[in-house]
């Protein structure tokens, strides 16, 4: 790859298996209304024309190379962004292959960091192809905190990141996380080195999903046990005490899955009334209301299957919190009456 620095700004494309959509995705891209950046385009192995696709423009902004094997996503955008830091761009733009860009995405983003040197990280929301639905973002920083318990609060691809964020933190796509490096990532930059994100809640992005490519490959079934593993390191990182079990059920609850048990609920709701007691001690990490109001959301599915406005009125929950953190007789009681407080309110 070529080692002269010569924009502010590196957008940095992993490529594998892309042939049928790259084309799309650079041109948007190289039609941005902001100028001033290079386009990196690392080739993992691709087995079709991608490469030859990526070496066709004659933008002198576009830079293709290739990794001498396939590493996978985790560890091409690794290399992607240490060649960022190395070569001194201010800002790193996330982009995937199959995805497009709205042609005003990266000004965005760029004005928005340059006017708030504050904010390290710049997600967007974006339309999802495949659904016709929206992947939203929170505009607060401290909301970003709060989504960061249940996803991935910034689409891999929307991302604009400071480049001096990376190189102060040190923290990379872990390919061990594969295919959720990019929620380890994000969560680790926001809740463990506490780096501020904001999101812009305009369709900035369409994000397509490419079996084959960077987007979903290896879709295996070890993805919600990734998934859980993430939220119980952000779970000792906040202090809490819990455990795979516990946090399995938060998961489950929070994702809406069908097989949720009665025991789930009670256990989603010492994990909640864990990180809201924890967050009145810590100095308010979290956005008190909209954390609240994240929990609720993740009940309200299942309020008529397990009838659980009623479930504080029951012994159930009061044991629930002597069982799992060993509270007296009166402090179990008073987790119980905060977690009706977030059933009912």
């Amino acid at each position: 790859m070529a080692s002269e620095r010569k924009r502010r700004v590196a957008v940095c494309m992993p490529v594998f298996n892309a042939e049928p959509w790259l084309k799309n995705s650079v041109q948007s891209i190289l039609g941005q209304t902001y100028e001033d950046f290079d386009l990196f385009l690392c080739d993992d192995g691709s087995t079709d024309e991608s490469f030859e696709i990526a070496s066709s423009f004659e933008d002198p902004r576009v830079r293709p190379f290739k990794n001498d094997r396939n590493k996978g996503p985790a560890e091409t955008r690794n290399r992607m962004n240490r060649n960022a830091i190395e070569q001194g761009y201010d800002y790193i733009a996330f982009m995937d292959a199959d995805d497009v860009c709205r042609k005003d995405r990266l000004s965005t983003q760029i004005d928005i960091l340059d006017r708030d040197p504050s904010l390290d990280i710049c997600g967007a929301s974006c339309r999802v192809a495949l659904t016709g639905g929206r992947w939203r973002v929170s505009e607060e920083p401290s909301k970003v905190k709060v989504d960061c318990l249940f996803h991935n609060p910034i689409p891999t691809p929307t991302a604009v990141v400071r480049t001096s964020c990376l190189a102060q933190t040190k923290i990379e796509f872990a390919p061990g996380m594969v295919p959720c490096a990019d929620y380890d990532f994000f969560s680790k930059l926001v809740i463990e080195s506490n780096r501020p994100a904001i999101g812009v809640d305009q369709d900035l992005l369409t994000y397509n999903y490419n079996e084959a490519g960077v987007s979903h490959n290896d879709k295996r079934a070890g993805q919600i046990k990734v998934d859980k593993e993430i939220k119980l390191n952000i779970s000792r990182i906040l202090g809490l005490d819990v455990d795979f079990d516990l946090v399995s059920s938060f998961h489950d609850v929070a994702f809406r899955q069908e097989d949720v048990r009665y025991n789930d609920i009670l256990n989603f709701l010492v994990f909640a009334v864990q990180v809201i007691v924890q967050n009145d001690r810590g100095g308010a990490v979290f956005e008190k209301t909209y954390l609240r109001n994240r929990f609720r959301s993740c009940l309200s599915f299942y309020k008529s299957k397990f009838n659980i406005l009623k479930l504080s009125q029951t012994c159930e929950l009061e044991k629930a919190f002597v069982d799992y953190l060993g509270l007296s007789h009166g402090n179990a009681m008073t987790s119980a009456l905060l977690a009706e407080e977030i059933l009912v309110r």
